[in-house]
């Protein structure tokens, strides 16, 4: 599983806009873990990292590009106090693991996924 833990705060997003990093010199307040194992499954559309997850192991990302793009805070009456729609271009991503074994992901695109906290 492709997990992107970007805190706006620490990162200096906008709050619409895009905003690129090299993953060789992440900022803290950037993660971009790949998480290979089983995960808890509590509904269909729950994908939350909890406890309880079977990590068989965590890839890093060392060097590649990702760029976040930040769109307008959601209606807080339709879905929840904190939240907004976020994309993410990952190009010429290398992750390594633990033992120094790599991998390079040459791009993936995430588009306008509801971020934040909402309950659910």
């Amino acid at each position: 599983m492709l997990w992107v833990a970007a805190e706006k705060d620490k990162l200096t997003l906008p709050v619409k806009g895009t905003k690129t990093f090299d993953l060789s010199a992440a900022p803290d307040g950037l993660q971009v873990p790949w998480i290979c194992g089983k995960r808890r499954r509590v509904s269909a559309y729950c994908n939350d990292i909890s406890a309880d997850t079977r990590k068989e192991s965590t890839w890093r990302a060392k060097k590649g590009k990702i760029t976040l793009t930040v769109f307008e805070p959601t209606d807080p009456k339709q879905i929840g106090p904190k939240t907004h729609k976020a994309s993410v271009r990952l190009e010429g991503v290398v992750f390594e693991d633990d033992a120094g074994h790599q991998a390079t992901l040459k791009g993936e695109t995430i588009t306008e996924v509801l971020v934040g906290w909402y309950a659910g």
